[in-house]
């Protein structure tokens, strides 16, 4: 699955742009997200990406920090 998002400017109506969206062939899903699900989003990516790095000490991420 991929995502799209695309940015409209104020006062176009996203419902009727929604409703063409799902029209297309091998939309599954299309929905008005907020700019706080967008954020979620980003924040598990990031989560997923992390968890394939290496682990490192206490001591490295204090000293990583000063």
């Amino acid at each position: 699955m991929k995502t799209i998002v695309i940015n409209l400017e104020d006062g176009i109506n996203a419902k009727r742009i929604l409703e063409a969206v799902r029209l297309l062939k091998g939309v599954e899903k299309a929905t008005i997200a907020t700019d706080e699900e967008l954020e979620n989003i980003s924040m598990l990516k990031a989560m997923k990406v992390a968890r394939k790095t290496p682990k490192v000490s206490k001591d490295e991420v204090l000293k990583a920090l000063k």
